[in-house]
């Protein structure tokens, strides 16, 4: 059962690496046609196209963060205080 566990782990990582790789190819891919368009200087196109990059992996990980601290942590730190509250002496 625990192998199965870290088997669905590994798998949510790498839909979310797949995920990532994707949106970061659309969106720099888009942001350098955009730069193109904006702009003859080459140094700024590969800024622009570095921004959109960053911005994308910005994104994706306050996304990934939110849902760690709300369904992971939240969850953890429930049943660490249940265990507290279950472990704790009573009053004599």
């Amino acid at each position: 059962a625990a192998d199965h566990r870290v088997q669905r782990r590994i798998s949510r990582c790498d839909h979310h690496q797949r995920a990532t790789f994707v949106v970061s190819a659309l969106v720099t891919h888009s942001a350098e046609g955009a730069a193109r368009r904006l702009t003859a200087d080459r140094s700024l196109q590969v800024a622009l196209d570095t921004a959109a990059f960053l911005a994308v992996s910005a994104v994706f990980f306050v996304v990934k963060f939110v849902i760690y601290e709300t369904l992971v942590f939240t969850k953890k730190a429930e049943s660490v205080e249940t265990i507290a509250v279950e472990l704790k002496p009573s009053a004599l």
